[in-house]
């Protein structure tokens, strides 16, 4: 048995009971503050990890179609080149062609008596055009109104002055050879004019296909390159969700808390021992040493509890 002398009394035991009841219930209080601030911190990080899965994943799906819509821009403008290269070769082939109708008619001689009429309705050529395509009428009309009345408009009169003229062209070819140098061909009598608009409005139309060529040349490889930019920049999301390590720390949390309680628990109980010792003593209980060293036993035991809630 302790000397009465090397033993603490009753009050200091007393007073270090409360202390270490109210460090612990301060220690308690601080611990359920953390605890609720971590749980909601793991909700939000929950929260936050659904949000920016789906922020990634729908952007996953928006660059796929991207990527889609590069290769179909490429496969079209393939497409495209291959049918403008087709469209040149058919061009080169028609214009060798043409060239070689217009070389063709510049050989064929035409008689003067085929074109050059009093009227227009008389000649098996109509109405030509002088050679500054301007569309004034070779020679004068006569004046004389009898002379104009006189030409026939049909079809067989037509026909008849032809063959009229057919004839003389017979005897124009017993003409000397010196002649026919001033005749006229068939290649004067081409609108070239109309041939000129024509391969106006082809070139000007290939022109707008070289344009849509040109514009759309680097679309591919810019959405290619932005498409690898964004997904260089999206984040990195863990094969597992952090939703079973927030459980488990949670879990781990409640554990913790409830061991805590436990120890709280135990020096609210030693306090009130100790409470009801001290009041026992001033109403003339008289303790033994074994009581005091039981006291001071259960002092030990609640300072080794009140570590462990540290």
């Amino acid at each position: 048995m302790s000397s009465p002398s090397n033993q603490p009394d009753l009050v200091s035991l007393v007073l270090q009971s409360k202390k270490a009841l109210q460090h612990g219930e301060q220690l308690c209080s601080r611990a359920h503050a953390v605890s609720n601030a971590s749980a909601n911190m793991s909700i939000d990080i929950v929260a936050l990890d659904a949000k920016v899965r789906w922020v990634t994943e729908a952007v996953g799906e928006q660059l796929k179609l991207v990527a889609s819509v590069a290769k179909s821009i490429e496969e079209k403008r393939a497409h495209m080149g291959k049918q403008i290269q087709d469209w040149d070769k058919q061009r080169a082939k028609h214009s060798d062609a043409l060239d070689n109708v217009l070389e063709s008619l510049g050989s064929q001689l035409v008689p003067p008596d085929f074109h050059e009429s009093t009227s227009a309705d008389s000649s098996l050529f109509g109405s030509q055009h002088s050679d500054n395509g301007h569309g004034r009428v070779l020679g004068d009309r006569q004046s004389n109104s009898s002379a104009v009345s006189a030409v026939s408009h049909s079809p067989s009169s037509t026909l008849r002055g032809g063959l009229r003229n057919g004839k003389q062209a017979a005897k124009e070819n017993e003409r000397p050879e010196t002649d026919k140098r001033m005749w006229k061909t068939l290649r004067d009598f081409v609108d070239d004019q109309a041939i000129e608009d024509v391969l106006e409005s082809m070139e000007n139309d290939r022109l707008g296909l070289d344009y849509i060529m040109s514009k759309t040349d680097e679309y591919p490889e810019t959405l290619a390159n932005t498409i690898e930019t964004i997904r260089d920049s999206l984040p990195a999301l863990p094969d597992a969700p952090p939703m079973k390590f927030t459980e488990e720390l949670l879990a781990e949390q409640d554990t913790i808390i409830t061991t805590m309680a436990a120890h709280l628990e135990s020096l609210t109980s030693h306090y009130g021992q100790m409470t009801n010792a001290l009041q026992e003593s001033e109403a003339g209980e008289a303790f033994g040493g074994e009581d005091i060293d039981g006291k001071y036993q259960s002092g030990i035991f609640q300072a080794s509890i009140k570590t462990d809630v540290q």
